[in-house]
């Protein structure tokens, strides 16, 4: 970061940290670093830590801990954040160059050189645009309609005529549809258990089988035989 205002820098550093709570956050500032400080504080963790490293003002650092962090640029730790903030100016700006020149994957070090802090502010803090929430719907599965038997009831029934069943119905269903046969009537020779077909007649009170009865007339003068009819 580079810009004067400490205020507006601190805020930007916060913010920051604010996105890695989980990590260990260690402040430096010019004024209170050695030769060597920054060397122990950017080498990597024996245990992958996620840290934090904030260096203060760097352009009042001495060219020993300039060449330091300059160092660090070229390998970095993909566990630790470095955040610099440089007040702006020429003193220093060869480690900002050096900074622009040397960043790469995993190093968070953030720059604003062309609009300040305040644009670097600015831009952070505004409302990030939100992408329309859509709701889980849980998928509509058409349901085929059944099929339809169309079945014919005639016969000794309360209503004899023609009925739509669904399918798989059985004779004793199309017979209930009719309102059931007429008293007295027997349907011990149907069988009701029968699974029904599609355009069929269902015919109760009729004998299996008729026949007419045949009156065998006698041979007489009055009732002569004629054998052109004889079988």
């Amino acid at each position: 970061m580079q810009g004067a205002e400490s205020l507006l820098a601190d805020r930007a550093i916060t913010q920051v940290i604010a996105s890695k709570s989980d990590a260990q956050v260690i402040t430096l500032s010019s004024d209170e670093i050695e030769i060597g400080v920054i060397t122990d504080n950017l080498a990597p963790s024996l245990f992958g830590d996620q840290r934090v490293v904030v260096i203060k003002e760097i352009q009042d650092l001495d060219s020993e801990c300039s060449d330091e962090i300059a160092t660090y640029l070229e390998n970095q730790d993909e566990n630790l954040t470095l955040l610099l903030w440089h007040k702006g100016g020429v003193k220093g700006k060869a480690l900002v160059d050096k900074i622009k020149n040397e960043q790469k994957r995993g190093l968070a070090v953030l720059f604003t050189l062309s609009i300040g802090i305040a644009g670097f502010y600015f831009l952070n803090s505004r409302p990030q645009s939100q992408m329309p929430i859509i709701s889980d719907m849980p998928p509509i599965i058409s349901q085929a309609e059944p099929a339809k038997l169309i079945i014919n009831v005639a016969g000794k029934v309360a209503n004899p005529g023609v009925y739509q069943l669904p399918s798989g119905s059985r004779v004793i269903d199309a017979i209930e549809a009719a309102g059931n046969q007429l008293k007295g009537v027997d349907i011990s020779d149907i069988n009701l258990a029968r699974v029904l077909v599609d355009g069929e007649q269902i015919l109760v009170g009729a004998s299996k089988y008729s026949a007419r009865k045949v009156v065998a007339k006698k041979v007489s003068p009055d009732n002569p035989l004629d054998i052109n009819r004889v079988s």
